[in-house]
């Protein structure tokens, strides 16, 4: 094994494939949250109002939502279970409106999914042993990848895609980081920046220069990116038990984490990596999820003790305690009509 690259420092265009709608636009965001109960809440981020539920069959807890791309017309929520994997109108729809696609292939937990830039196709990552892409018009797995041995394939826990739409990072239980590239069908890169520690979470920043992936010793690594160069940079210790995700914000200046210590971190990045900007402490049990406004300025957070909290990105303070729901919260999401704000 060669030695460790890492400083340690302490603490393809094509038309969207859904029909839109013209539809008033809201600013004020929501916040989507699921988690152990069967059921998806979309609340007005700032007042916390109970705006939708959606009632969920078959699901026994949800693992990761996602928003489907654009700021009008008609969006769209990606709802990842076990071994489930469905979308739903996110826009609007009874309570118990069905989904309008579902995706059939995942046999175990499905523990990352996303959208591509114009919506055209999701990606899916699984304990499985698998990632995967869909086509969102015909339903059907255009590409897999899937990990070595025929039947005891390492779980994938973390997925991203990178902003030039062709390279989708995930990260397994063995602590493997790999690089796939879609359009060769090829992985490309694989990183294993401390063997046999799970990789849980990774995140690729909107501006294309920064990878940060966390495991579940609390460690954070952080790659510098450029054309067809993924550079060794940072490796902190984030937090002192699992971390469960890591998010940069659409602007890419700052870094989320989310563990089992009960804790938030806040993290400003610059040129030489991550700086620790604050701890965001109030919850009770594991925070689990994440997910910033698109302006930046506001970061949520879900948790197991039954609350989602919302969080002052410049002030550093809570904003707002989400609480009424009967089971842990697992998953969140923006749905957020403003123009998500670019890099600098």
């Amino acid at each position: 094994q060669p030695s460790s690259p890492w400083p340690f420092q302490p603490k393809a265009n094509r038309p969207p494939a859904w029909p839109m709608a013209s539809a008033d636009e809201d600013p004020v965001p929501l916040l989507v949250a699921a988690g152990y109960c069967s059921e998806v809440r979309f609340l007005h981020a700032f007042s916390g109002e109970i705006r939708r539920t959606l009632a969920l069959q078959d699901y026994g807890h949800v693992n990761r939502l996602a928003v489907s791309p654009g700021t009008g017309g008609s969006r769209h929520l990606a709802v990842a279970g076990n071994p489930h994997l469905r979308v739903f109108d996110a826009e609007g729809g009874g309570p118990s409106a069905p989904p309008l696609r579902s995706f059939e292939g995942h046999t175990a937990n499905v523990s990352a999914v996303g959208f591509d830039a114009t919506g055209t196709w999701l990606f899916s990552a699984s304990e499985d042993g698998s990632m995967r892409l869909w086509d969102t018009r015909t339903l059907k797995c255009s590409l897999c990848h899937e990990g070595a041995g025929s039947f005891d394939r390492p779980a994938v826990h973390a997925a991203d895609l990178h902003p030039n739409q062709n390279e989708l990072i995930g990260g397994d239980a063995q602590g493997k980081v790999i690089v796939w590239d879609l359009a060769a069908d090829k992985i490309r890169r694989t990183f294993i920046p401390d063997e046999g520690v799970p990789i849980r979470s990774l995140s690729v920043a909107p501006d294309a220069r920064t990878l940060a992936c966390a495991n579940h010793e609390g460690m954070c690594y952080v790659w510098r990116l450029g054309e067809g160069v993924y550079e060794a940079a940072q490796k902190i210790q984030s937090h002192g038990a699992y971390v469960l995700r890591c998010l940069f914000s659409p602007e890419s200046k700052h870094l989320a984490t989310a563990s089992a210590d009960h804790t938030a971190n806040l993290w400003l990045a610059h040129e030489d990596g991550l700086a620790q900007a604050c701890t965001l402490t109030g919850h009770e049990r594991w925070v689990w999820d994440c997910a910033f406004t698109n302006d930046g300025q506001y970061l949520a957070t879900g948790s197991s003790d039954c609350t989602c909290r919302l969080w002052d990105v410049t002030s550093r303070t809570q904003r707002l305690e989400f609480s009424g729901f009967k089971k842990g919260i697992l998953a969140v999401a923006m749905l957020d009509r403003a123009r998500a704000a670019g890099p600098p």
